[in-house]
């Protein structure tokens, strides 16, 4: 993580393997990727809506058992893509957490060396 324009190594606390975790990224650049992720959490949420706007539509053009058969796969499906879009905004939240997180830690430890 690049606190302060320096790389800093931050333990990735895994008993499996104990390797310094290296990342390259300040808070801004953190924050800035959240709200990337942010922007496809709403492109996947207007494809779900546009999806099923379109299964609406289908329906009342194309009736009967294959068309009940095909909107029935579609709401077995449209769990996954909104559990997808929670994912990508979960994400997001993470990554601004991070950022607060990495701040904070370059306070305290400027603070450490102010005494």
């Amino acid at each position: 993580m690049c606190i302060t324009g320096r790389p800093v190594n931050i333990n990735n606390n895994s008993k499996e393997d104990n390797v310094m975790a290296e990342i390259r990224i300040t808070p801004d650049q953190m924050r800035e990727r959240a709200n990337q992720y942010r922007t496809e959490a709403d492109t996947t949420h207007g494809v779900i809506d546009k999806m099923d706007s379109l299964l609406a539509q289908l329906q009342e053009e194309w009736t009967g058992a294959s068309s009940e058969a095909y909107a029935g796969r579609y709401e077995e499906l449209k769990p996954g893509f909104l559990k997808a879009e929670e994912l990508i905004r979960e994400i997001a939240t993470a990554l601004d957490s991070t950022a607060q997180i990495v701040e904070n830690t370059d306070s305290e430890i400027a603070g450490q060396f102010a005494q």
